[in-house]
């Protein structure tokens, strides 16, 4: 039934700048002191179209109570969601394994938002699936490595700490024996993502 009514009283059937402009004139002609409209000529027109006025506001005036309302409804749900999906990523980042800390960490070692990676991994596919990360774009150039562009979630970038991602201290403090660590733990993937792209600027 909600449904039903939700296609009836669409908003693409009834635009709401539209509607309001019709509730507001209305409701001049049906409020305003016969003074006022006589300055307007609007009285006459009143007195021609009186059987029409009186609905006429009651119509738009219900159609835009209506639109507030969802627009309210949706703006809580909208909300409700926001919270709900931050505290479910919160909960994510403090139980990634081990193949997700060291994707995630690609971010930080290329110091980008956005990276390339397998649309075809299974931990690529986790992470998008969870919203800690998502397709960059809806369309791209892919290769015949399949890689895709990925950004990173910017709630879950905030609350990314070094503890999370295993990383006992910030890459500007790390002496070359953590550096090589760290780069020795990175996904193949990206080892050949880098490899081939370090390749191509040496050839142009």
């Amino acid at each position: 039934m909600e449904k039903l009514i939700d296609k009836i009283f669409s908003l693409k059937n009834f635009p709401g700048k539209l509607v309001f402009v019709i509730w507001v004139s209305s409701a001049i002609l049906v409020f305003l002191p016969q003074g006022w409209l006589e300055r307007l000529s609007l009285y006459t027109f009143k007195n021609r179209f009186e059987e029409f006025i009186g609905p006429t506001f009651l119509i738009s005036c219900a159609i835009m109570c209506y639109i507030i309302y969802r627009a309210i409804a949706d703006w809580i749900n909208i909300k409700i969601y926001s919270k709900r999906r931050k505290k479910a990523i919160l909960n994510y980042l403090m139980s990634l394994n081990w193949n997700e800390i060291t994707i995630l960490r690609e971010f930080y070692i290329q110091g980008k938002d956005t990276i390339k990676a397998p649309i075809s991994d299974e931990t690529v596919i986790a992470l998008e699936n969870k919203g800690l990360i998502h397709k960059a774009a809806r369309s791209a150039i892919v290769g015949f490595d399949m890689a895709f562009p990925y950004a990173i979630n910017q709630f879950a970038r905030k609350n990314l700490t070094f503890d999370m991602l295993c990383i006992p201290i910030s890459f500007n403090e790390m002496d070359e024996t953590d550096i090589k660590k760290i780069y020795g733990e990175r996904p193949h993937w990206a080892l050949d993502i880098e490899r081939r792209e370090n390749l191509l600027r040496g050839l142009w």
